[in-house]
Order: C-alpha cells, then structure tokens, then sequence
C-alpha cells in the first residue's frame, strides 16, 4: 500500500522508554506473525491549530497502563481538573487527544465521578459535532486518563476578535451558529446539557467543520428537563447513561449555590448557583448569548467599574444587551431570536436547542431563497434589455426600409402607419412588463410585511398605466385591481395593529390591577381599593369595546372571542368576579354576570369546573381542584384565580400551596412570583420570598411595587444597603408610595447613605409635613450627613420634643463618625430612665458602648448581660453585642476571650455581609466592627 507521507517512528523508538512493564504494541506483535506489516503514512495536515504549550513537559513520561503504541510528544493545555497532552497512536499512525487527571484530584471521588462522566459522555454522543472519545484508560500510577480526537482549527472565539466589524462574514458565523445549534439539539436529545456554551468551545476547523468542545461541565438530566418532557412520550428512546445516572447522580453538581461555567454567557439561574433549575434552557440562554456576540461583538455581560460579571448574571441585568442587540443591524427576526433566548425567565425561553435550531435555519434558507429571487430578477432584466436592444435595432432596420421604400415606391402613408402600430404594441408591452414588475415588488414586499411600501409601489404603477399615452382597459383593470389589494392589505395590517395594541393594553391593565391587590397586603394602595379595582375592570373592558349591561352584548362579545386574546379574558373575567364577590359578601347577580362571560368565551372543562364551584360556594370541589394534580394544566392565571377563591374561603394554607406549586410550573410568570413572595412576606419568611422577588424584578425592573417588596424583604433579613437600594428605587419609578420614602431614608441611613437618606426624608416631610416621627429621623440624618449639630438634636430630645425619640438619638451620640460629634455621658444620662426599667432591648448595647468610649469595660459587660438578645440570622444586633463583648475583654487585658468574641461576631455577622463588605463599608455598624477589630487586633 503506498502513502504520501513521511513515515511514522517505530514502536520502540522516540519519546517511549524501554521497560518489562510495558507491553509491545499491537502492530508488533502482528508484525511477528506475519513476517511484516504494512506502515500507512498519510499527508500530515498542518497542526497550527494544536499547538504544543510545553514540548518538555514532565507529563511526557506518563505511560498508559497496559498501553505500549502511543507516544506523549507534550503538552497542548492544562486546565483545573487536569493536563490534555498531545500523544501519537504508532500503531494507527495518528495523533490523539490524551487528557489525563491531575495528580493531586485523582484521589477525590467526587472529580474522579466528573471526570470519568465527561469520558463517557463524549464517547456516547454519536454526532460529527461532538470531538468523538477513543477511549478510556489508567495511565501507570493509576490516573484516569481518556484519549480524543484532536481537534484541530481555531476557535470562533479567535474568528470573531479577527473580523473587522460586526456584520463582516455575518452569514458565515450564522451557518457556523446554526451548526453549534444542532450540536447541542443532539446532546439535549440524548438529555445531556453543556452549562458551559461560549464562542472559546467551539472549534472551526480548516474545511468547515464545527465541533463544540470541552463537556467537562456537562450533565445527564435524571428528570425533570424539557427534553425529559419530550421523551417521556415516546414509546422508545435512547439516552445517555454515566456513572452519575443512577442513584446518587446529583451528588456533586446539584448543590445549591454552587456556580459553574463562565458568567459571561451564563443564565440567571445558573450564576446564582440554582443547579437544580438549570436545564435545556440554560443551554438556550447561552447559545443567545453566543448569538449576541456575533450579532454585536460582545457577550451579553461587559464586566464594569462597579459591578463583577458574576453579579451582572446572578441579576440578569442585560439592559445594555437588549440595546446593542436593537441596535444592530441585523434582521429583525434574527434579533427577536436573541432577545428570547437571553429572557431571564427560563419558562420564556425556547424550550430547547433544537427549536433555536430550526429558527436559525429558517433565517438562513429565507436569506438563500432572497439571493436566489435577486439573482433571478437580475437575469429577467439582463433578458428584457437583449429584447429592447433587439427591438431597436428592428425598428431602425424597418426605419431605413420605410425610407427606401418612400424613395423606391412612394408609399409614405402606408409605412407610418406601420411604423405607428409598432410603437404601439412596443408601449404596450412597455405598460404590461412594468406592471408584472410592479406586481412582483408588490408581492415581496408583502411577504416581508412591508405593506406601506407595497402600496406605493401599487399606485405608482397604476399611475404610470393610467396615464400613459397609450391606454388599454385589461392593463388598466390589473393595475387597479393590484392597487386595491394593496389597500386592503395596509387596511388589515392597520386593524390587527389596532387590535394588537388593545389586546396588549387590555392584558396590561388586567396584570397590574392583580399587582394592585398585592399592593395593598402592603400599604402601597388606598383602603378603599375593592371598589376602586371594580371601577378600573369596569373601565379597561368598557375601553376595549365590551359593557357588560350593553344590549347588543353578543356582538362585542365575538368581537372579543375572534381578538386572539379570548382565554386572557376569560381569566380577567373570573378575576373581576373575585373582586365583586369581595365587594358583596358572595355570589349575586353583579357576580353571576361577570362569570357568564367567562364561561362563554372559555369553555375548558376544568375551568368550567373552578367556576362553578366558586358560583356554588362549593368548598369541597375547589379543594378537589387544589388536590387534584390538574395544576399543571391551567395558565397562571387561573392559578391565581383559584388561590384566590380558596382565601375567600379561608383555606389559605392551600391557596399558598396552590401557588406555590404554580410558580414551579410556571417559573418565569411575574404575578405568581409576586404572589408567592407576597405570601412568604404574610408569613414572615422574608429569606424565602427573596429570591421570587428577584425574578420578579428581572422580568419587570421597571416596578415600583416590586422594588418596594424587595425593599421590606431585604430590610427584614437585615440587608439594609439591599434594601436602601430597593427603596429608593421604588420611590423613583412609584413616588405615589408614600411608605417607601420613609424606609428608603431609615435604610439609606443604616447603609451610611446620608444624603440619600435626607433627600429621601425631604421627600417624605413634603407629603407630610406635620408628622413628628419622620422630622425627627430626618434630623439624625441631617447629623449624620453633617447638616446639623448632634448636640442640638440632643437638646430637643431632652425638652421632650415630640417625636423625638430618645434611643435612636443615644445612638448616634455613641457610634457617629465624627469623633467630636460624639457624647457618651449624655447619651447615658438620655438613657437613664430607659434604663431603670430594667427592659432587656437595644438600648442597654448603647450604654455598654457609651461606657466602653468611657473606658468602663466591667459597665459595659453588666450593660451587655442585660441586653438579653437573642441570636438570630435576620438581625445585626446579636453579632453587634458579640463586637462589644470582644472590645470589654480586650480591655480587661483578657486577649484570647476578646479574640474568641470576635470570631464568634464575625460568624454572626456574616450572612448580612454574603454581598460583600464593600456593601457595608459606609454603614455605623460596619465602622464600629472595624473599631472592633483594630482594637483587638492591636
């Protein structure tokens, strides 16, 4: 057999080392019994795109166990799990792949499970773009190693920093994306998700072919996934199946708040460590991301001056995304692609891969198609101007005959005649050619949705048939019938614009009348507001086109059932009738009607089914619905509606399961999210209405009721930069919530926000302006910020000012920053009848540390043993109290109780400062810890 190549190094030979333990390779023992072997050699390709990062490794005297053919010729990367080397297969004349486990891992089960699923993974996904695993292996210390193609090329990384502006090559990155898209649909077929998609993992070699690399974050969905949903229909199916597949399986990559892949393409869910919620739509997140970086260079995430890439994605702020992906210019097809792959939703992202896929495919074949229709109007046109170049020259042929035939035979009349005939026929022609033009421009641009330009071009074609010096009623009736096509499509784009924007105002007035009756379980809504949301449903239908009390009722109503939004307003319907059944103390006519429009525009048998239990006070069956596992079929708005019904019958421990189980299945839906943590609120478990808040925030940033939440949450868990942050925020985008003022000022305060909390109290004072409370916490800001001199605040709290309050002046008379501002005798004096009380509270940690400034350590111990606070995560007093009680030790010369204090008040402290204690670094309390740690540091 012959080769076109330079032959290979025999197996004993180059970088092997000699030795009994190592066994002979298959080709030489064949070659003992045959007498020979042919050695194949193949052309060499050119190996740019694997290079050696280190020739003189020491891993090059690594040896495979049981493994005598391959050579370790170096290294070409080396990563957090291990070292891929370059190796050289003699027997097959080929080079391989050969990643090995680090030393210092190989005895760590859990790396070792990953590490030996990433082999498997790669060796059961049968696809072109996946770097097939040759096999699987222990080097000679016992090392797992596995052994890979070599994929050589560059990476799309590399091929977009090389473009020279963002729409250079567009159409080939989108064949490249669209190549990566199937990828991935395959591996989510077989129920593998990557969590680690970026332009740097995927490979384009020299010919075209595009790999996706590097699974070592990859996962096998035991359940539960959007391709698990996909295949539990089908009677038979193959998947993926690793040493994490069965029981167990979730044991290393499933903890909560353990966050992989790169946070510059990574989803919401995934960045804030939720492994379990990470699936196919994960993936789809990051392909969007990918799909954002061709479409405008960079990735959906730019690390600031301000804020980590990590936190960018942990809070979805993809802003700045949105509007470079607006802003660029590609299709708009190819945008809205983008933007619904990077919702931070998962439930409002495409469901998988494979339907990115096929839209990118679609997008493609559309532009093909186009350069195909262009490239035949282009012939059309070459051919038409032949033909009139052909008609020219005949006419001036039979120009020179006529005049021959003038000066031959005399027959002057005659031939202009002809001649007139065929100038004729030639307008004619002209006319008609133009108008199949005319029609052709008119059908394009229609298909494109262009009607407006569509009709231009109509009218001016009919305007150039009609008024032309040659006329004919066949054209003339096709010009206008074009044109009034043309009309009637502008017409009907017109109207279901129209009928778009009333739907989407319609569903929005529907949507915020539900947040309002959240609004009001929290002060941010007037008392009277049952009534006032009857009113506003009333109003929102009546705008639409709908009066329940019209005459003409099932006219509207069709126009309603026939708008494409029939359900949503079933649904407003059924919630509306909530509102009266409020408003009336039960079911009545008022009520009654409203249902009776649910029931005609929606008849679902479970709905039905919750409706008529509510007309029927049907306790019994609306638990029946609430246990019956038919959850999973309703929108979310009927889970809402159903939560509702049962808190009107008191059953609002299934109400919140109700909802609760809603938001599961309904993930990206904004009211259940605000629903639950709205519930949680109710309960007092702020911690767990956190993180529904947050994706609440991230699918409405532009809510002041939501911020407001946030605000009382993070306040409660003692976040209070979180929460000061929230607050003011509300009271940007809500100034109307009167109540947020206040606790944007207070929190902005503890955040050592001075000036934000003034502004924020002037704000509040000029609403109302007579509330004593409010002018007094305005004042301890105003000395906090410098404004006002804290010994005159003091003043008025001594003559018994009303409002003042005597504990928070105290305060701020022992913990201001300014050591001249502060006053520790008269901060004990203020507190002495507090004191006499003997009531364990916040106070007595405010004269321990008044005598702590006075250099009284054993005052300060008795002050403290008073105090009687009790531990809690939710407070930053208990951790505060343990800062004191290192101070007093230290000062009583007892260092190693004051340093087992501090560590004990650091612990406390720490899930108030989870965000960093760059988020605190302004606050009293984070200064006096400081105090504390100098102290007892020295």
């Amino acid at each position: 057999m012959e080769s076109g190549a330079t032959s290979q190094p025999e197996p004993d030979g180059g970088a092997r080392r000699s030795g009994a333990d190592i066994p002979p390779s298959v080709l030489s023992i064949l070659a003992s019994k045959a007498g020979g072997t042919p050695r194949v050699s193949l052309r060499q390709e050119d190996s740019d795109g694997a290079p050696l990062i280190d020739p003189g490794s020491d891993e090059r005297r690594s040896i495979p166990q049981g493994r005598g053919s391959y050579q370790i010729l170096g290294e070409v990367a080396r990563g957090g799990m291990g070292v891929v080397l370059r190796g050289h297969d003699v027997d097959l004349g080929r080079d391989v792949a050969m990643k090995v486990l680090a030393k210092e891992l190989a005895d760590r089960p859990e790396v070792v499970r990953r590490f030996v699923e990433e082999a498997q993974i790669g060796g059961q996904l049968q696809h072109p773009g996946v770097v097939p695993v040759y096999e699987l292996g222990l080097m000679a210390d016992q090392r797992p190693y596995f052994t890979m193609k070599l994929v050589k090329g560059r990476t799309l990384s590399a091929l977009l920093r090389a473009r020279r502006s963002v729409e250079e090559g567009r159409a080939r990155f989108l064949s490249i994306f669209e190549s990566v898209c199937q990828t991935v649909a395959y591996a989510h077929s077989k129920g593998v998700i990557h969590r680690d998609l970026k332009p740097a993992n995927v490979m384009v070699g020299a010919f075209g072919e595009v790999q996706v690399v590097d699974w070592g974050l990859a996962k096998v969905l035991a359940g539960g996934g959007v391709a698990d949903e996909v295949r539990a229909k089908e009677e038979r199916r193959t998947v993926i199946e690793t040493v994490r597949s069965g029981p167990g399986s979730g044991e290393a990559d499933s903890r909560l708040g353990a966050v992989m892949g790169t946070p510059a393409y990574m989803p919401p869910e995934q960045a804030l460590g939720e492994l379990d919620r990470v699936d196919e739509r994960s993936d789809v997140f990051s392909l969007g991301a990918i799909l954002c970086e061709i479409l405008t260079g960079l990735p959906p995430y730019v690390a600031g001056e301000k804020e980590r890439i990590v936190v960018l994605a942990a809070r979805a702020l993809l802003e700045p995304a949105r509007e470079r992906i607006e802003a660029c210019r590609a299709d708009p097809e190819l945008q809205g692609l983008c933007l619904e792959c990077l919702a931070p939703a998962p439930a409002v992202r495409p469901r998988n891969a494979g339907e990115v896929a096929e839209r990118v495919h679609e997008h493609l074949a559309r532009l093909e198609q186009r350069a195909h229709d262009a490239e035949l109007a282009a012939e059309r046109e070459r051919v038409q101007a032949a033909e009139l170049r052909r008609r020219q020259r005949l006419t001036l042929a039979l120009g020179a005959t006529v005049v021959l035939s003038v000066v031959a035979v005399g027959a002057t009349l005659r031939s202009m005649e002809r001649q007139r005939d065929a100038q004729r026929l030639e307008r004619l022609a002209a006319a008609r050619q133009a108008l199949d033009d005319a029609q052709g421009q008119v059908v394009a641009l229609q298909e494109e949705g262009r009607h407006g330009e569509a009709l231009e071009v109509a009218r001016a074609a009919q305007s150039l048939v009609s008024g032309g010096e040659v006329r004919d009623p066949a054209i003339e009736e096709r010009a206008q019938r074009l044109l009034a096509q043309a009309s009637a499509r502008v017409a009907e784009q017109e109207r279901q614009r129209d009928l778009a924007r009333r739907n989407a105002a319609l569903l929005a007035q529907c949507e915020e009348l539900r947040m309002q009756q959240i609004e009001a379980n929290f002060g941010f809504s007037p008392a009277d507001l049952t009534e006032q949301l009857d009113a506003t449903y009333a109003q929102a239908f009546l705008e639409y086109g709908i009066d329940p009390a019209d005459e003409d009722l099932p006219a509207t109503m069709e126009t309603l059932r026939t708008s494409g939004i029939a359900l949503d307003a079933a649904l407003a319907f059924d919630d509306w009738a909530s509102i009266r059944r409020r408003i009336h103390q039960g079911n009545t006519y008022e009520v009654e009607s409203i249902t009776a429009l649910a029931f005609d525009l929606d008849p679902d048998p479970l709905r039905t089914r919750m409706r008529r239990a509510l007309l029927l006070d049907d306790r019994e069956a609306l638990l029946g619905l609430a246990r019956s596992g038919d959850l999973k079929d309703m929108p979310p708005s009927t889970i809402w509606v159903l939560s509702q019904g049962l808190t009107w019958f008191g059953e609002e421990e299934h109400a919140f399961r109700v909802v609760r189980d809603g938001v599961r299945i309904h993930p990206g839906d904004f009211l259940l999210n605000v629903r639950i943590a709205d519930l949680h609120l109710a309960r007092d478990q702020n911690r767990a209405a956190l993180p529904y808040l947050e994706v609440a925030r991230a699918l409405r940033p532009h809510n002041g009721a939501v911020h407001g939440l946030l605000g009382d949450a993070y306040a409660n868990v003692g976040n209070k930069p979180a929460a000061a942050r929230a607050y003011l925020e509300a009271s940007r985008l809500r100034p109307d919530y009167d109540r947020v003022w206040r606790f944007a000022g207070w929190n902005a305060m503890l955040a050592g926000d001075f000036e934000a909390a003034v502004a924020a109290y002037d704000r509040a004072i000029e609403r109302f302006p007579n509330d004593d409370e409010w002018r007094f916490e305005r004042d301890l800001a105003r000395a906090f910020a410098g404004r006002l001199e804290l010994s005159e605040l003091a003043d008025r709290v001594a003559a018994g000012e009303r409002g003042y309050d005597p504990v928070r002046a105290t305060w701020a008379l022992v913990v201001h920053p300014e050591p001249a501002q502060r006053d520790p005798l008269r901060a004990l004096h203020l507190l002495g009848p507090i004191l006499e009380s003997g009531q364990p509270g916040p106070p007595w940690l405010i004269a321990a540390l008044a005598h702590l400034r006075l250099g009284a350590p054993d005052e300060a111990l008795r002050c403290l043993d008073q105090a009687g606070l009790v531990p809690s995560e939710d407070s930053i007093l208990p951790g505060f109290e343990r800062a004191l009680r290192a101070w007093a030790h230290h000062e009583r010369g007892e260092t190693g109780r004051a340093r087992e204090e501090l560590e004990r008040a650091e612990s406390g402290l720490a899930p108030l400062f989870q965000d960093g204690e760059d988020e605190w670094a302004g606050s009293v309390m984070f200064r006096m810890l400081e105090e504390v740690r100098g102290r007892v540091g020295d």
